[in-house]
C-alpha cells in the first residue's frame, strides 16, 4: 500500500474507532499508523503501533495465529530500523515461528516471511545465512506457483542479489538473473518486475566487467520504471546512481556528472537503505568530480554526504 493510500485509510478509520465494535478495526488502524511511521523513519512510533495492534489482536483472537501475524510483521520491519540488532533478530525469529503455526512450513506466506528475515540478514552482512533462507523460500514459491511465475522470478533475483556480494560468484548470480528476466519477459505485461530485474542484472554483470551492457540495462530499466503509473523519485535516484557509476567506468565523465547532479538534487530518502545508497552516490559523485577536475562540485558533494549522514531522518533532494 502506498503512503497516500494508507493516509486515506487512516482518515476514514479514525472516526469509526469510538463507535464500532469490529474487532479488526483497531488493529487495522494501528497497522496503517505503523506503516506510515516507517515511511517517516520513526521506528519508535512504528514499534508502538505494532505492539498496540498485537495486544488488541491476541486478546480478541487468542487461538488464531493468522490474526496476529500482521502485527508481528510490522514489528519485525520496525526493529530493522531501530538499530537494536539483537531485538530485531528475535522479532524475525518469533515471526517465523508464528508463520509456521499459522500457515505451515510449505506455504507461500511462510516463504515470504523467510524472505523478510533473509533481507534483514543481508543488512547484517550474514550473506550465507540469507542465501540459505532465500533458497528455501524459492523452493516453496516454485512448488506453489511454478517455475514460470513472476513470484519465482523474484525469488531467483533475491538469491542472485545476495550471492553477488560473494567474491567470484557474479557469473552464477548473472545466470539466475538472466533466467528471471526471461521468465518475466515471457509472461509479458509486468513492467515493474521487468524494470527491477534488469536493474539487478546490471548490478551483477558489472562484476564481470560488462559496464556498457550494465549501463544499457539500467537506462532501459529506468525508462520502463518512469512509464509506470505512480512511479516516484524514491526509486529513480537509484537508477541515476547506478548510471553515474557505469558511465564513469567507461569514461563518459561529463554524462556521469550530469546523472550524479540530477540524483543529488532530486532524491527522496525514505528508508535507511535509501540513505545508504544516497550517501554512496554522493561519495561517488565527489570522487568523479575530483577526477574530472571540478573541486567545487567534489566539495559540495562531500559536504552533502556528511550532512545527510548526520541527520536523524534524511530526505535528500537539496540542491548542490
Amino acid at each position: 500500500m502506498r503512503p497516500d493510500e494508507a493516509r486515506a485509510e487512516l482518515a476514514a478509520l479514525a472516526p469509526m474507532l469510538a463507535t464500532s465494535d469490529d474487532p479488526y478495526l483497531r488493529p487495522t488502524f494501528d497497522l496503517r499508523r505503523g506503516d506510515l511511521a516507517l515511511v517517516d523513519g520513526d521506528a519508535v512510533a512504528a514499534l508502538a503501533a505494532a505492539e498496540s495492534a498485537y495486544n488488541v489482536s491476541i486478546k480478541a483472537f487468542p487461538h488464531t495465529p493468522t490474526a496476529i501475524i500482521q502485527p508481528l510483521r510490522l514489528r519485525a520491519s520496525a526493529t530493522n530500523a531501530s538499530g537494536d540488532f539483537e531485538f530485531a533478530e528475535l522479532a524475525h525469529r518469533e515471526l517465523l515461528d508464528l508463520s509456521a503455526q499459522a500457515y505451515g512450513t510449505k506455504h507461500p506466506e511462510y516463504a515470504d516471511d523467510l524472505g523478510t528475515f533473509a533481507a534483514w540478514l543481508n543488512t547484517r552482512l550474514r550473506f550465507g545465512e540469507a542465501e540459505a533462507l532465500y533458497r528455501r523460500a524459492a523452493d516453496l514459491i516454485e512448488a506453489s506457483y511454478g517455475s514460470d511465475s513472476a513470484k519465482f522470478a523474484g525469488a531467483l533475483s533475491n538469491i542472485a542479489t545476495t550471492i553477488t556480494k560473494h567474491p567470484g560468484r557474479a557469473a552464477e548470480a548473472t545466470a539466475l538473473l538472466e533466467r528471471a528476466v526471461a521468465i518475466v519477459d515471457r509472461l509479458g505485461d509486468l513492467p515493474r518486475e521487468s524494470s527491477f530485474l534488469r536493474f539487478n542484472l546490471a548490478a551483477a554483470i558489472v562484476f564481470l566487467g560488462r559496464h556498457q551492457e550494465a549501463l544499457e540495462l539500467t537506462e532501459e530499466a529506468r525508462k520502463i520504471y518512469l512509464e509506470l503509473p505512480g512511479s516516484s523519485k524514491r526509486m529513480t535516484f537509484m537508477f541515476d546512481v547506478a548510471a553515474m557509476q557505469y558511465l564513469a567506468a567507461i569514461g563518459r565523465i561529463e554524462e556521469a556528472l550530469e546523472n550524479g547532479i540530477r540524483m543529488a538534487n532530486t532524491a527522496t530518502i525514505d528508508t535507511t537503505e535509501d540513505l545508504q545508497a544516497y550517501v554512496q552516490g554522493l561519495t561517488d559523485l565527489a570522487r568523479i568530480a575530483s577526477f574530472a577536475g571540478d573541486p567545487e562540485l567534489a566539495m559540495k558533494a562531500s559536504r552533502r554526504a556528511m550532512y545527510e549522514t548526520s541527520r536523524a531522518r534524511p530526505r535528500g533532494g537539496h540542491r548542490l
